[in-house]
């Protein structure tokens, strides 16, 4: 039988155990490379996890929060359609970055509406105040 395409140009199979999409990915505060313990591969996982990153808000559809490596910077703003975008916070790995993520969701979405993005309505922001 034939495999299909299941996520992220996985297929099915490989979408549940490869390591470059564990729940890690999309939920920063799961990482668990700090701690020594894998969740699928923990080289892959040291390699990815233990480096820099960055909390910021960046301005597609409108002020959002996210979390990336800091030498994905400014691309993962550019992939994300942001027009403007701001450091808030440099953490030494993936998960303390998730903690200020979450920590900020309650007062900034992490979800971008692309139907707004692809639209340029987003309301210009004064970063300085």
């Amino acid at each position: 039988m034939p495999q299909l395409w299941f996520g992220k140009g996985y297929f099915k199979s490989c979408f549940f155990e490869s390591p470059a999409t564990g729940d890690w990915i999309m939920r920063p505060e799961l990482s668990k490379a700090h701690l020594g313990q894998a969740d699928r591969d923990l080289e892959y996982e040291s390699k990815m996890q233990l480096q820099p990153h960055v909390v910021y808000l960046a301005l597609s559809s409108h002020i959002k929060v996210g979390v990336t490596r800091k030498i994905q910077l400014p691309t993962r703003w550019i992939d994300h359609g942001a027009h403007q975008a701001s450091v808030l916070l440099e953490v030494p790995n993936r998960y303390l970055a998730g903690v200020g993520e979450v920590a900020l969701k309650n007062f900034f979405s992490d979800k971008t509406n692309w139907r707004k993005m692809l639209q340029n309505e987003a309301e210009p922001v004064d970063w300085e105040t």
